[in-house]
């Protein structure tokens, strides 16, 4: 014999085969994916096909009813502390010990694989506690466990619902004196792939405990307690691990059509997760809930037997057996054929790359940190969602660095988990280490980045200088702007900033003021670019704005006026009534609303207050534009609106717009235009225009050109690059810290 599966991926690992075979000749042995599976000494082999009339895969039977009873369960709060979920398996495995029995379930080895083994005390049965996300090994558990069947012995034996099949196969008969429970199973991750994890990323020898969704409440996290007394905590935003189990990349193949993930259940008894516990009538606490499902009599007998003797401990309810209500696990595999494609390309990588490329290739891998000063503003949302755009469309993979540099006010954290992929989704906070572990390039982007009088610059300047980049990284500033910010700066932070500066690839900033900044105070050659805004078509914005739930029946001008004044009000009544239009007036999102529209005078009922979305649908679909605001602008261009545009906050900016627009008097001081007589008589030529926005969006595609196709790659190995650039350079950061306290 030499497979005993003609398809060995049709494998679930379960060890029948080999605890079965009379004369030892199959052993379990992992294969290049980490999985154990069963090997055939051939000289040992007499071809007498037990292993085959065991395997499950291969003899399945569903014997159990189909529409079991199920309940929903929690223990007292100190048992729920010794288990996951509800508190089922602990109670249930406390009282088979009660009456001398012996549980058998999934135990931590010394090196942190797993395996099962069988108990006889409470204090064994500390170790069977909690989930372990990575397949158990059986070892000799199903003999040993017959042995003691044989002798008349009480034995529960726990397990996935393929193990418990496999269990049964070996025993080609039922016993009384046994119980099974199978467990509702996601899916069962590499064991070799979780050693790997754990040897690219920690001392395992430092170790002292690993546990995963331990503690009272609902988590789904990976505890790591080390010998010196400390504790790392992760949960699905900030572990890999985590992330390949979850996001279905690293599990078994059968798992993907597993035939035990369905009624009729393997298990006397099924135990597992309830859920949607919280969103159910249950006269229970809200907190953490098993779903029990009774399979048999037997089951259920042994299970009402438990409950009545800790009546005390345990609280029980039935509940209706609903596939729309109940753990999904239980009626089907959730993963299904076509999460196929993620398992490959994890496992072609990790056989090639290790696990930590192999895990962030498959559920992130992003390739550029973005550093970005984004502000509840609707022109810096906006903008920075365009530089994001664009840099997404050429490959560069962007995630935004919001756990260095956090989005500032109350709307700009909510629109950038709406439009942006984010960095604490997936990475702690102030965690460079991690970012420069994983990412190849760093930019910083456009708005008020390098105001020195912004949080960034103020107080994290190694931040949006990013000096906390690796020397071997790609860092690069595109069109950031002092905006006003002034140039003075304590001498020994100017040094300091000055070194970080010299180390970018390459720098353009937004105005010509923050080019002569960089060479008079910092020493730094630097381009001048446009606006970000820019790098993006108007379909961008078009297509958000059409996502909006707006009425768009009567025509109207919009006004969005970030600094209110008289003249600016005399100036909107004027236009709108010239044109007979309606008035829409939007306000800044970050200034105070209240005092704004008393600004507004007999204007202020003309005022809405859109969503980033409904923002922009007001500006497609405006039949004319009036805005104190760069970006309301940029906006109108993008759209082809006719608008007049006040200069108002940093005027150069709109500057640097009518010598790159023929706009003729469409940009302008208020105080410069006599609005009595004012004649909204002439239109802007967007034949023009759209030619200027073609070469200006062609100007910065090239200069990110040679980045988007070779940036510089970070090591192989996914260790930290500690060059002697970068130990100076965080030898600055601490420099600088220790001068501002």
């Amino acid at each position: 014999m030499h497979n005993i599966l003609e398809d060995m991926t049709k494998c679930y690992g379960c060890s029948s085969c080999k605890n079965i075979c009379p004369t030892n000749a199959i052993k379990m042995i992992e294969n290049p994916e980490g999985f154990i599976e069963p090997v055939v000494n051939e000289q040992k082999c007499i071809d007498c096909n037990a292993c085959q009339r065991s395997c499950p895969a291969l003899t399945a039977e569903y014997n159990n009813s189909d529409t079991p009873e199920v309940v929903a369960f929690q223990a007292d709060k100190d048992t729920l502390a010794r288990g996951s979920s509800g508190g089922a398996f602990p109670l249930l495995a406390s009282y088979v010990l009660k009456e001398s029995g012996v549980v058998f379930g999934a135990s931590f080895t010394d090196d942190w694989m797993v395996e099962h083994i069988g108990v006889k005390t409470e204090e064994g049965l500390k170790k069977l506690a909690f989930s372990k996300y990575l397949q158990s090994d059986i070892k000799n558990t199903f003999n040993e466990a017959k042995d003691y069947l044989v002798a008349g012995r009480k034995v529960l034996y726990v397990g996935c619902p393929c193990q418990i099949a496999g269990f049964k196969s070996f025993l080609g008969r039922s016993y009384d004196n046994l119980i099974t429970i199978d467990l509702i199973c996601h899916g069962v991750p590499s064991p070799g792939s979780f050693r790997d994890y754990l040897k690219e990323n920690f001392n395992t020898e430092k170790i002292k405990s690993i546990s995963f969704r331990s503690g009272t409440r609902w988590r789904t996290i990976l505890g790591i307690d080390f010998t010196d007394g400390s504790r790392e905590e992760y949960n699905t935003k900030n572990n890999l691990y985590l992330r390949t189990f979850l996001q279905d990349c690293n599990l078994r193949t059968t798992c993907y059509s597993c035939i035990f993930a369905k009624l009729p259940r393997q298990g006397d008894i099924t135990i597992g997760d309830l859920w949607n516990a919280e969103k159910m009538e249950l006269d229970m606490p809200k907190g953490k809930t098993s779903v029990v499902l009774c399979n048999n009599n037997k089951g259920s007998a042994f299970f009402y037997k438990a409950v009545t003797f800790n009546k005390e401990k345990c609280l029980v309810q039935s509940v209706r057996l609903d596939n729309k209500r109940l753990n999904k696990n239980i009626f089907r595999s959730t993963l299904g054929d076509n999460k196929l494609s993620y398992r490959e390309q994890f496992f072609s990588s990790y056989s090639k790359q290790g696990f930590s490329r192999a895990a962030y290739e498959a559920t992130s891998n992003f390739k550029t940190g973005l550093v970005l000063y984004l502000s509840s503003n609707y022109g810096s949302m906006a903008t920075n969602l365009s530089l994001y755009e664009f840099l997404r469309k050429n490959g560069m993979a962007p995630v935004f660095c919001d756990n260095l540099i956090k989005p500032l006010g109350k709307y700009a954290p909510l629109f950038a988990k709406k439009y942006l992929k984010c960095a604490t989704d997936y990475f702690r906070d102030n965690d460079y280490e991690e970012l420069n572990k994983y990412l190849d390039t760093f930019v910083v982007g456009a708005d008020m980045t390098w105001n020195l009088k912004t949080p960034g610059m103020k107080k994290r300047p190694e931040y949006v200088l990013l000096g906390f980049a690796d020397d071997n990284k790609t860092k690069l500033a595109y069109t950031p702007s002092f905006g006003g910010g002034g140039t003075e700066m304590p001498e020994e932070k100017r040094i300091i900033c000055s070194y970080f500066m010299k180390r970018f690839d390459r720098i353009a900033v937004r105005e010509p003021e923050g080019k002569e900044i960089c060479e008079k105070l910092f020493g730094c050659e630097v381009e001048v670019e446009m606006d970000p805004f820019f790098l993006s078509d108007a379909e961008l914005y078009s297509n958000i704005a059409d996502t909006a739930n707006m009425d768009n029946s009567s025509d109207y001008l919009l006004a969005y006026i970030l600094n209110p004044s008289n003249e600016k009000n005399e100036l909107i009544n004027k236009v709108a009534t010239e044109l007979n239009l309606n008035i829409n007036i939007v306000l800044d999102l970050a200034g105070d609303q209240d005092d704004l529209k008393q600004k507004l005078g007999q204007l202020a009922n003309t005022v809405v207050f859109p969503n980033f979305a409904e923002w922009l649908a007001l500006f497609k679909n405006a039949k004319y534009i009036v805005t104190d605001s760069y970006h309301g602008v940029c906006l109108a261009l993008k759209f082809n609106k006719q608008f007049l545009g006040i200069r108002n906050r940093a005027k150069y900016r709109f500057d640097s717009l009518s010598k790159q627009f023929p706009l003729g008097m469409h940009i302008f001081d208020i105080k410069n235009i006599d609005i009595e007589h004012f004649k909204v008589d002439n239109k802007i030529d967007y034949t023009e225009v759209s030619k200027t926005l073609d070469q200006i969006k062609k100007k910065g595609e090239q200069w990110f050109e040679p980045f988007i196709t070779k940036s510089k790659s970070t090591t192989s190995s996914f260790e930290r690059h500690n060059s002697e650039a970068y130990d100076i350079s965080m030898h600055y950061v601490a420099l600088l810290h220790k001068s501002e306290m």
